[in-house]
C-alpha cells in the first residue's frame, strides 16, 4: 500500500474514518454516541479521544 500511495494502511484508515466522522457531524443530527457507534467505536469516549488526536478538535458533552 505504501509503495502505491505513499501512505501507510493505518494513515489511510484514519483519514477515511475522519472523513466519515466529519460528514456525519456536519450533515446529520446524530449525537456523538450514535456517530461513534456507526463508526464502530466501543465507547463514545474512545471516539472523542481519536477525533481529538487526529482532528485536533474536542466535543462538548
Amino acid at each position: 500500500m505504501k509503495q502505491g500511495t505513499g501512505k501507510t494502511a493505518r494513515s489511510f484508515i484514519v483519514e477515511r474514518i475522519l472523513l466519515e466522522a466529519k460528514s456525519l457531524l456536519t450533515h446529520t443530527e446524530l449525537d456523538i454516541a450514535e456517530i461513534s457507534h456507526n463508526l464502530q467505536f466501543d465507547e463514545p469516549t474512545n471516539f472523542s479521544k481519536f477525533f481529538k488526536k487526529y482532528a485536533g478538535l474536542t466535543f462538548d458533552f
